[in-house]
C-alpha cells in the first residue's frame, strides 16, 4: 500500500524531504506519495491560521495523508491541531512530525534524535549555541541532557534566557555578539543555529582560535554543504559537523513514525547526499 505523506512549510520548493522519504520507502520496498503544502503565500499571522485552519478540515488535505512532517515557522502553530503529543514534543514546544492513526493526529518531535545521533558520541563539556530561535530549542536541549555547560550568543537577550531557562536546569549562560569571545573560551563544540551573527562578526571573524583544539563546529545549515561557518571553523583547525546528517536521523525517526518500520539509514544518506550535490 501507497505511504502517503507531506511537508508543511513556507518556502520549501527546494526540500529534501521528498527524496529521504521516498527513499525511505524504497529501501522497505514501499512506495511513497510526497507532497509539499507551502503556506509561503499566508505568511502573516491571521493568514497562516486560516490556511493552517482548512487544511486541518476534515474533508481537507489531511484527510489524504497518513503523516506529515512540519517545518519553520509553523511547528507551533501546528500543535492546537494534535489529539496527542509526544514527550519531546511536549519538552521543546514545537512539532516536526505527525502520524495519524485511524483519524487521530500524534505531534512528535524527531529534532532531539536527530541532533543527538548526528553529534555522535563526542565528549562536551562546554558548549556554544549561537542563535536561540526555534532550531536552537533542541539543540540546547541535547547540550543539557548531557551534561554540558552551554553558552548562548543572541542579538535578544529575553529570548536567550527563556530559551535557558526552559531547557537547561541553570547550566546556561547568555552572551551577546560583542562579548562571544568569552563564550568561545575552551569550548568543545561550536553550533551555528541561525543564518549568521552581526555583519562584524561574519563567520570568519568569530574567535574559533580560543576554543579546544579538540573542538568541532556544527551547522544547521547544510547549503552550500561545506557554508561560511563550516569553512571559517575548519581554517581554525576545529573539525566539523553538517546539518544534513541531522536532517537524515530525524527524517527517519519521522519515517518510523509514518510507517511503523525502520528505513535503512545508509540507502537514505546516500540518496540524500545524492540529491544535494
Amino acid at each position: 500500500m501507497t505511504l502517503r505523506l507531506a511537508l508543511l512549510g513556507c518556502g520549501i520548493g527546494r526540500s529534501l524531504s521528498p527524496v529521504l522519504h521516498q527513499a525511505a520507502g524504497l529501501s522497505l520496498g514501499r512506495a511513497v506519495d510526497f507532497r509539499l503544502f507551502d503556506f509561503q503565500a499566508q505568511l502573516d499571522p491571521s493568514g497562516l491560521a486560516d490556511a493552517l485552519s482548512l487544511f486541518f478540515k476534515a474533508d481537507g488535505p489531511i484527510a489524504s495523508l497518513d503523516g506529515f512532517s512540519v517545518t519553520a515557522p509553523l511547528k507551533q502553530l501546528v500543535m492546537p491541531q494534535m489529539h496527542h503529543l509526544s514527550a519531546p514534543a511536549t519538552r521543546l514546544g514545537a512539532v516536526n512530525a505527525v502520524s495519524i492513526r485511524a483519524g487521530r493526529r500524534l505531534g512528535h518531535n524527531t529534532d532531539l534524535e536527530g541532533f543527538n545521533l548526528a553529534l555522535g558520541p563526542l565528549p562536551i563539556g562546554r558548549a556554544v549555541v549561537l542563535g536561540a530561535g526555534g532550531a536552537a530549542r533542541a539543540v540546547v536541549a541535547v547540550l543539557a541532557d548531557r551534561g554540558a555547560l552551554v553558552h548562548v550568543v543572541n542579538r535578544d537577550e529575553q529570548k536567550a534566557q527563556d530559551l535557558l531557562a526552559a531547557l537547561t536546569s541553570d547550566r546556561g549562560t547568555y552572551h551577546r555578539w560583542d562579548d562571544c569571545r568569552r563564550a568561545f573560551e575552551e569550548a568543545d563544540l561550536v553550533v551555528q543555529c541561525g543564518s549568521g551573527g552581526p555583519a562584524i562578526l561574519r563567520p570568519e571573524n568569530l574567535p574559533f582560535g580560543v576554543c579546544r583544539r579538540s573542538a568541532r563546529a556544527f551547522d544547521l545549515n547544510y547549503r552550500p554543504r561545506v557554508t561560511p561557518f563550516l569553512k571559517a571553523a575548519a581554517s581554525f583547525g576545529l573539525g566539523t559537523l553538517s546539518g544534513l546528517d541531522m536532517l537524515i536521523y530525524q527524517g527517519v525517526a519521522a519515517f518510523e513514525g509514518f510507517s511503523g518500520e525502520r528505513p535503512e539509514l545508509e540507502a537514505v544518506r546516500s540518496a540524500v547526499y545524492a540529491a544535494l550535490d
